[in-house]
């Protein structure tokens, strides 16, 4: 693998570690992009107040679903350090008719979705971009007096409403 340090230092996920305090993770600063998009930024603590997983989602209607593709790949790369001649996994297919696609890099991974029934009526597809860091071997926090998840950021994507 290539690894460009200088886009990895901005990145989000390169300065995640397991050992990080809700309050550290809260100052990892009030951006984050997926690709050309910004988006929210989410994290969950286990009950023993432990990193257990940081998400960042995108939704948005723009261009096409290749041309999200290649938003995507070129934030692997240049984000992750990914290979050029990385592929995504067989495409899944998710609820309300999406076709998704995924990347596994490590702790990490990303998947893209595209709303096929947008296409099928004329409109440009809605696309769900979602990228996670997730420390093994911690299990989320189970039961109704939990709060799980903790909205660090909330942006306005482009289009979406």
């Amino acid at each position: 693998m290539v690894t460009t340090l200088v886009a990895a230092e901005k990145s989000v996920f390169a300065r995640l570690h397991p050992a990080m305090t809700r309050e550290e993770v809260g100052r990892l600063g009030n951006k984050v992009s997926l690709g050309n998009y910004e988006a929210h930024l989410i994290s969950s603590f286990t009950d023993k107040g432990e990193l257990h997983r940081v998400d960042a989602t995108a939704t948005f209607r723009e261009g096409s679903c290749s041309e999200a593709l290649g938003s995507v790949r070129r934030y692997l790369e240049r984000d992750f350090g990914a290979p050029r001649s990385l592929k995504p996994h067989i495409p899944l297919y998710g609820g309300m008719h999406r076709r998704c696609h995924d990347w596994r890099l490590g702790a990490a991974w990303l998947q893209l979705c595209c709303a096929q029934y947008e296409i099928k009526e004329g409109r440009p597809p809605l696309i769900y971009v979602s990228v996670t860091y997730g420390v093994r071997g911690r299990d989320a926090p189970v039961g109704p007096d939990v709060e799980r998840w903790d909205p660090l950021l909330n942006i306005p994507v482009k289009g979406i409403y």
